[in-house]
């Protein structure tokens, strides 16, 4: 039995074609049992500017062009979890041939992957229509680029997909710019083993790609950003404390609603019966909101409340990492499916045809349970093999672990201070907690075998 099943083994993993070809099906499941990819409100946005070649006001156009390009101009957006999934799975095997040998890096990315995917929500964010895999993508291409003693211009790939990857989301930039300074703020610590000249190259290069980045989505980020900070303001409490204390002296506009709004970010920024509409929209109200912001951190009551509200979301954020929110039915009568069918030729009937529309997804909340204890137990397995083996890993593993963390607390703290917390912020980047796990059990069993 043992035979046949090492016989298999050997014929399955000689086929790549094959493997890539399983593990790309196994991805895409999600979306082949819904019939068609999971559809997000933000969506609509994406759709927009792809097809219309119109910059959003509240993010970067790049993920919108990436719809219109995997949706082969309009075809079908089913082909568009494929090519989530064709970057996803390259960005993991690039970055597992930085720790192991080539022939054993289609085997490790078969099991390691389809680990993943079971015992996190990956899946559900590879067949989503949202940018939210390019976070994890870019962290590995990143970490790729600075471990790997390759020069830059041998490692095209891994910096396009980079440049992809910080450029589709607005707080991709600010977190892989935290990384590449820290990388540059550790050199000799971290990084002694790379040539200084290649290193200092390809610091350079990312932070160039970054910059791009930041001067693509400048426009959406100028006219945003004080829409956020003020949504975060009003999820903390302290928008509607400031407008108690200053309302009689101030004459802003937001006074009339003091008494009615929420505590919610998600309320504030984006209902349609919101404040922030009803004065005007976000053009408008950017001078009075500038205001706001400038009072909520010139005042110690106020930097107080900042504090300990952002403290407890940061704590709040590190734990939440589920799926299905957001993802609710969408008749006709929507923008979202209204845009899909202008701009595909052959979804106008799939895209309400899905079990999304029929039965909203019901069993996720019972699929997060089962993440929750898969996560945890993950954090444990890790913390433990952290402590049995830090003084035995080689300088790459102690980096890629380093930078795990740096990477899960910074996107945290920027949502905690930024933002509200939000299960598809943790969903989006957990799972390399587990693939930490995988390449540290596989390192600890090669060093036992070499003992």
């Amino acid at each position: 039995m043992n035979l046949r099943l090492n016989n298999f083994s050997l014929r399955f993993f000689a086929s790549p074609w094959l493997v890539w070809l399983v593990l790309l099906i196994a991805h895409c499941a999600l979306m082949l049992y819904n019939r068609y990819p999971i559809l997000y409100s933000d969506t609509a946005t994406y759709l927009h500017s792809g097809f219309e070649l119109e910059a959003p006001a509240d993010r970067p156009i790049v993920y919108g062009l990436l719809l219109r390009l995997f949706s082969l101009n309009g075809s079908s957006l089913l082909f568009v979890p494929f090519f989530h999934t064709l970057i996803y799975l390259y960005s993991i095997y690039k970055f597992l041939s930085l720790f192991f040998e080539e022939q054993n890096c289609l085997k490790y990315l078969f099991l390691i992957s389809l680990s993943i995917l079971i015992f996190s929500g990956t899946g559900w964010c590879i067949n989503l229509l949202l940018p939210d895999i390019f976070m994890g993508v870019g962290f590995l291409c990143l970490l790729y680029v600075l471990l790997s003693k390759q020069k830059p211009s041998q490692m095209l790939m891994p910096l396009f997909l980079f440049f992809i990857s910080t450029s589709t989301h607005i707080s991709n930039v600010f977190v892989f710019f935290a990384l590449v300074l820290i990388a540059f703020l550790s050199w000799k610590w971290l990084f002694g083993f790379a040539e200084k000249k290649i290193f200092g190259q390809k610091l350079a290069i990312l932070a160039g790609i970054i910059l791009l980045s930041y001067l693509i989505m400048g426009s959406a980020i100028s006219k945003s950003k004080h829409v956020f900070m003020v949504g975060n303001l009003a999820q903390k409490g302290i928008l509607q404390e400031i407008l108690q204390d200053s309302c009689s002296s101030s004459g802003f506009k937001l006074c009339d609603y003091k008494d009615s709004i929420p505590l919610s970010f998600e309320y504030f920024v984006w209902k349609q019966n919101s404040p922030l509409y009803k004065l005007g929209g976000w053009k408008t109200t950017k001078p009075e909101f500038k205001k706001i912001i400038t009072i909520s951190f010139s005042h110690s009551k106020y930097l107080g409340m900042h504090l300990k509200c952002s403290l407890k979301n940061l704590v709040q954020q590190l734990g939440t990492f589920g799926i299905g929110e957001g993802t609710g039915k969408f008749d006709e009568s929507t923008p979202l499916i209204q845009r899909i069918r202008h701009y595909t030729s052959s979804d106008r009937e799939l895209c309400v045809n899905t079990k999304q529309y029929d039965e909203d997804f019901k069993w996720t909340a019972g699929m997060n349970v089962f993440y929750k204890i898969t996560i945890s137990l993950a954090v444990i397995l890790l913390t433990v093999l952290i402590l049995l083996n830090f003084q035995k890993m080689n300088s790459k593993t102690r980096v890629l672990i380093i930078f795990t963390f740096l990477l899960i607390t910074s996107s945290s703290v920027l949502v905690a201070f930024g933002s509200e917390v939000s299960n598809r912020y943790g969903c989006k980047i957990v799972w390399l907690i587990l693939l930490l796990d995988a390449i540290l059990l596989i390192e600890t069993k090669s060093v036992k075998k070499a003992d």
